[in-house]
């Protein structure tokens, strides 16, 4: 979190796995100051996930900003082993 500018959430499920979600930025601050903040977030929960011993970082998104940024940090759409299964409702 970079008070009073963006904040992101991490759960950790699974023994290996981690969701990164829940960006938030405060829309009175610069964009620049929001843009360099959401970093500082990424950057410190995947910092969190690491100490978790996390094997796979899930981040779901339709927000292509968040897109760019994710795969800035090495995130791909690519799986190895790993299902992705949804549900409609």
């Amino acid at each position: 979190m970079v008070p009073g500018v963006a904040v992101g959430f991490i759960v950790l499920m699974e023994a290996s796995f981690a969701m990164i979600d829940g960006f938030c930025t405060n829309p009175d601050a610069y964009w620049e100051d929001r843009r360099d903040a959401l970093s500082l977030v990424c950057e410190g929960l995947m910092g969190i996930a690491k100490e978790n011993m996390v094997k796979y970082c899930v981040l779901m998104t339709r927000d292509s900003s968040i897109e760019r940024r994710a795969l800035e940090y090495g995130f791909t759409t690519k799986l190895e082993s790993v299902k992705v299964m949804y549900r409609s409702l």
